[in-house]
């Protein structure tokens, strides 16, 4: 996040996301610029998975990304509606609720081979892209373009 941001100006946001469901999930970048600017974003997004599956973070990088996501865990369970939601969705997804001092044990855990390890499957698996807003610059292709740029040599 602050790598990028901070090399292109043109970025307006991006993050690392991650869905999980009992059987499967997904791992993905989340990124936001003008659309005059999708083929570059698209392009900075496959450069950061693939540097995190060849360099594993910092410890002090890694530190601060597990602070981050457990002040936002801690905050989000403030809301009477987002905790009611959280619990519905850990039901429905594992059949029971974890509570949220075992998911900051759990958080606290990752380690930075298992940012590598994730970046790696990720890598090696087909990507899926989903664009919205101005969509004129992105090629059809796109998804064979991600996906020979994620598997080319560094």
């Amino acid at each position: 996040y602050r790598q990028v941001l901070n090399q292109y100006a043109w970025v307006e946001s991006i993050l690392g996301t991650s869905v999980m469901h009992g059987d499967c999930g997904i791992t993905g970048m989340v990124g936001s610029s003008e659309g005059h600017f999708s083929a570059n974003m698209l392009a900075v997004m496959c450069y950061q998975l693939k540097a995190l599956a060849t360099n594993p973070v910092e410890h002090i990088e890694l530190s601060r990304a597990r602070n981050r996501l457990k002040s936002s865990v801690l905050m989000s369970l403030e809301s009477r509606m987002l905790l009611a939601e959280d619990m519905a969705r850990q039901v429905a997804t594992y059949g029971f609720r974890e509570s949220p001092g075992l998911l900051m044990e759990r958080i606290e855990k990752v380690t930075a081979e298992d940012l590598v390890r994730v970046a790696n499957r990720a890598i090696n698996s087909k990507p899926t892209i989903v664009a919205y807003g101005d969509i004129s610059k992105i090629p059809p292709n796109v998804s064979e373009l991600v996906e020979a740029t994620l598997q080319a040599d560094a």
